[in-house]
């Protein structure tokens, strides 16, 4: 029995919340390669974040991992009008504090079904054409 993600990100209103309370920042350790803006890019915006990570029990083999969620890179399209965020091209997630499914509670058939929620934060940077 393991653990499956069913949310990711916290939702825009959780998001939008954040921002009204958080300063703009920048990321203070280097980016691994995989999640950094590419040379197109810049960071317009950083906003910090906390959210739940919401997993559910699934009858499957998979591994345990670390505390932290991973960072992340992901690509964003505008679908509306003018707005703050109808620029950005990515997002990346860093600066992660915990999150990650459970090393327990998800080990008897019984568990299937079973949400565990993990509590986070993280930076958002929001990233725009340079």
């Amino acid at each position: 029995m393991t653990l499956k993600s069913t949310r990711i990100l916290p939702s825009c209103a959780a998001l939008l919340g954040a921002a009204l309370l958080a300063a703009c920042a920048s990321p203070a350790t280097e980016l691994p390669a995989a999640i950094r803006a590419s040379d197109g890019e810049r960071a317009a915006f950083t906003w910090h974040a906390v959210g739940v990570q919401i997993y559910e029990c699934k009858a499957r083999a998979n591994g345990q991992r670390e505390a932290d969620i991973p960072w992340l890179l992901l690509s964003a399209k505008s679908a509306g009008g003018p707005g703050k965020l109808a620029d950005v091209t990515g997002v990346q997630r860093i600066n992660t504090l915990g999150g990650n499914a459970p090393a327990k509670g998800c080990e008897a058939q019984a568990d299937a079904g079973k949400r565990i929620r993990q509590d986070y934060s993280a930076d958002y940077v929001f990233l725009v054409a340079r």
